[in-house]
């Protein structure tokens, strides 16, 4: 997330504090009824053997 650690402990003190904003934006299969749609549900993640994860479902 940063190059700088003096950088990423500041980003992360102000995610802890719940000072920033996080968006996604999803990759979609057809077509999107709509421009933009908000959708605030937890999101249900996949650990994958190489130690990525991946959003399977909203949860």
């Amino acid at each position: 997330m940063s190059l700088k650690r003096s950088v990423l402990r500041r980003l992360n003190t102000e995610m802890r504090e719940g000072r920033v904003e996080k968006k996604y934006l999803a990759v979609v299969e057809g077509k999107w009824p709509h421009k933009e749609v908000c959708i605030s549900s937890n999101l249900k993640k996949n650990h994958l053997r190489s130690g990525e994860r991946e959003v399977v479902e909203i949860s």
